[in-house]
Parts: C-alpha cells; sequence; structure tokens
C-alpha cells in the first residue's frame, strides 16, 4: 500500500505541474494496485491463520487436497477454482479471506486520469528469459 500511495501522490504532483508521468516498470500487482486501487482483501490476522492451519493440517497430513479445497468451494466456488491444486498457502488465505467481516471495497476509481499501458514484448522470448537468469546470476556473484 505504501508504493502505491507514494506513487499517486507522485502522479499527481507531475499532473498539477501539467507533466505527463511515465510510470515504468514494477511487477504486475504494483501495476494493479496503480490502476486499481489497493485490493479488498483485509489484512492478514494471526489469530485466523493459526485457526486455518489447525484446521487444514488433517487434510495436508493425508495428502486430501480435495477434502481441503472443499471447505473453500462450499463458500465460494469461484474463488476455490481459481488456485492451483497443493497450493496450501493460498488456499489457507483465501479461507481467511473469505471468513473476515465484510469491509467497504478500498478499490477507488482511477476514471478521472488518462491511464495508458505499453507492454514490449519481444520475439524471442527464449532469449530474454536467459539474458535475465544471466544477469541475475551475476548479481549474486
Amino acid at each position: 500500500g505504501t508504493w502505491m500511495k507514494e506513487a499517486m501522490r507522485q502522479v499527481d504532483e507531475a499532473l498539477s505541474q501539467e507533466e505527463t508521468p511515465i510510470v515504468v516498470g514494477g511487477s504486475c500487482m504494483y501495476l494493479d494496485w496503480l490502476v486499481n486501487g489497493e485490493p479488498d482483501a483485509p489484512k492478514s490476522d494471526p489469530a485466523a491463520q493459526a485457526r486455518i492451519a489447525e484446521q487444514l493440517q488433517p487434510f495436508q497430513d493425508s495428502m486430501d487436497w480435495d477434502g481441503a479445497i472443499a471447505l473453500l468451494a462450499a463458500v465460494d466456488e469461484e474463488k476455490a477454482a481459481k488456485i492451483n491444486r497443493n497450493n496450501w498457502q493460498r488456499l489457507a488465505r483465501q479461507l481467511e479471506v473469505v471468513r473476515s467481516p465484510p469491509r467497504k471495497s478500498a478499490r477507488g476509481s482511477r476514471d478521472c486520469y488518462d491511464i495508458r499501458a505499453f507492454f514490449l514484448s519481444p520475439a524471442d522470448r527464449q532469449a530474454l528469459f536467459h539474458r535475465i537468469d544471466r544477469r541475475c546470476v551475476a548479481m549474486l556473484r
């Protein structure tokens, strides 16, 4: 949330000076927050996490993914369908979210902004992936 608030402050400051802000880079998550506002999910609650972990433990011990995902599907089939098999961490988080009290949406309208997105997509993506890998390895040395 801090990054998004600061980014919006910088965008608004540039616009107030009749400049065109250009946001470059970032992950899809950061760009989504910038364009759509913070997600509606509640903050994580350690007590709720502990209760859910305890509830999921027997399913994990017996490797019963279908039984575990049924807990979420009983409340929200759409969310359950989107979780990759055996992604226990995401399942636990989604159970926490659906069991949390409803809250007012934090996603704000950005209708007052003229947002345009451009993406670079190289013809040879494999070459790009290898180049990124080499840069990461070089940074670790």
